[in-house]
């Protein structure tokens, strides 16, 4: 398993984390042997690795110094890790230069591979150029578009996450659509009592997950149920977004009942799940969204947009309420019934359960072990 994974499972950064932690958890409690190379979210002051176990996991962490692309130069340790075992799936997560040149040189040595694509990254990039228009900012985005590009061609079988990203890249054979899990498990307590009137919403602190609509939603929400209470927790990976957010809530006369909660252990953020009444996330663009999945886990009824590849995961009308990104009036409103309707919340709560039971990681288990044995 070769893509990011948590320096500290209690503190996980982003779906990605997530989704390679979970699966080789689930992978390694269910008597597989598995054996992960952890590719770094950020580029450090020093290239090199270290190994550690992690909850019974054999884990080597690479760092890249200054620049990401630089990790090429641990390509040869890669293929050495990887030829130890000659009977091995090789499963390879995200899209960078790592991931591109080693599924060229596995596809060239004939080693069986799995990529995972996590999103679209060329349309992230291009709405971060989108939205400041700078030179290295177009770059990054040709960059990145190229990579995805040469990785769709060259891998050997492709994973995706929903059939929006499968129509994306367009229809390949090789293309297999298998869902990021959850740990359905961890929503099961009991002895947390569901808070009134709050709202929560889980992503990183970025523009891509567009927050500062959310807040202009809730500024709506306030105004016909006042004690409503807002709280954003998440990944701090942009402090200038988190920043602004901050002076938002100051300006908009919110200090008292918005929270932004950065970089909260895993404990707390089930915490969050399990207090609240509403999950809300009005983001700009989603592959799946696996906050999404947690909230339904934890019988929370969805507030988001119609987004990527939220539709396929979300039932409007039933486990959520879905609106057109930058639909702020329709957003807010959506909050406000289900916090004002009892009998509204009961019935999607229940309707988000099962929905969430899809997601369990015992349930995707068996498509991704199916894949690797084909």
């Amino acid at each position: 398993m070769i893509g990011a994974f948590p320096e500290d499972p209690t503190h996980i950064q982003g779906g990605v984390q997530a989704s390679v932690y979970g699966l080789a958890k689930t992978l390694l409690v269910s008597g597989d042997k598995v054996k992960v190379i952890a590719l770094p979210a950020r580029a450090s002051e020093h290239s090199d690795k270290r190994s550690a176990m992690v909850e019974g996991m054999e884990v080597d962490y690479l760092q890249f110094k200054k620049f990401l692309a630089l990790g090429i130069i641990h390509l040869p340790f890669l293929m050495e890790e990887i030829n130890r075992d000659k009977n091995r799936v090789v499963h390879i997560h995200g899209t960078g230069l790592v991931q591109c040149v080693l599924l060229a040189i596995l596809r060239t040595k004939r080693i069986k591979s799995i990529w995972t694509l996590h999103g679209i990254t060329a349309k992230e990039t291009w709405q971060c150029y989108f939205r400041k228009k700078t030179l290295a900012n177009l770059t990054r985005h040709w960059f990145y578009r190229t990579l995805e590009q040469i990785c769709i061609k060259t891998a050997m079988q492709i994973t995706v996450d929903t059939p929006y990203v499968a129509e994306e890249i367009g229809k390949r054979d090789n293309v297999h659509i298998i869902p990021q899990g959850i740990f359905r498990e961890e929503f099961a307590r009991k002895d947390v009592q569901r808070v009134d009137n709050l709202v929560i919403s889980v992503g990183v602190f970025s523009p891509r997950k567009a927050h500062h609509h959310l807040l202009e939603a809730f500024a709506k929400v306030k105004e016909k149920v006042p004690n409503a209470r807002l709280i954003i927790a998440g990944a701090l990976t942009k402090q200038t977004y988190y920043d602004r957010l901050r002076e938002q809530v100051i300006k908009a006369g919110l200090s008292e009942q918005v929270m932004l909660l950065p970089d909260l252990p895993r404990n707390a953020i089930i915490d969050l799940y399990l207090k609240a009444k509403i999950f809300a996330l009005h983001s700009r663009e989603e592959s799946q969204g696996i906050a999404l999945c947690e909230a339904f886990a934890a019988g929370l009824p969805v507030v988001a947009t119609r987004v990527g590849g939220i539709p396929h995961i979300a039932n409007d009308r039933k486990d959520s309420l879905l609106v057109q990104y930058g639909d702020i009036t329709g957003f807010a409103n959506h909050i406000t019934s289900l916090l004002n309707d009892g009998a509204l919340f009961d019935t999607m709560s229940s309707d988000a359960r099962k929905t969430g039971e899809s997601f369990d990681w015992k349930n995707i288990y068996g498509k991704v072990v199916n894949l690797y044995a084909a």
